[in-house]
């Protein structure tokens, strides 16, 4: 795997989450819905619930432990400027203009900089 597949992860984790807690959410509705319209099921409504609950929060446990691994492996980067722009790339999702944008810098600069802090952090990765 590389550097920024390694990265990506906290990106996709991100995203899963997302859906997770749409998910849930739906599965809420459903559930008051079945509530409202049968006494009888409503029982085995909130206890499918509450099982899906804790299934979306096992996984977002997980989820969130590879987001803290990423921020923890940045945090360990000696430049501000590395730092700077893993996180606002990988953990906050920022595209690459608005990244050169806060950064004060140009594109080009941008991705110049993500090379040589990918390779730092590549380094610091190798040596765990």
């Amino acid at each position: 795997m590389t550097t920024k597949e390694w990265l990506l992860r906290g990106w996709l984790a991100q995203k899963e989450l997302n859906s997770i807690r749409k998910a849930k959410d739906s599965a809420l509705t459903v559930c008051e819905e079945i509530k409202k319209q049968e006494t009888t099921n409503s029982d085995k409504a909130s206890e499918a619930y509450l099982l899906l609950a804790d299934c979306y929060a096992e996984k977002a446990s997980q989820l969130l432990k590879i987001q803290l691994e990423i921020e923890k492996a940045i945090n360990q980067l000696s430049k501000d400027s590395h730092r700077i722009l893993l996180r606002e790339r990988y953990i906050n999702h920022m595209s690459w203009k608005q990244i050169a944008q806060e950064m004060n810098y140009e594109p080009r600069q941008v991705f110049r900089l993500h090379g040589k802090a990918l390779l730092s952090l590549k380094n610091f990765l190798d040596c765990m």
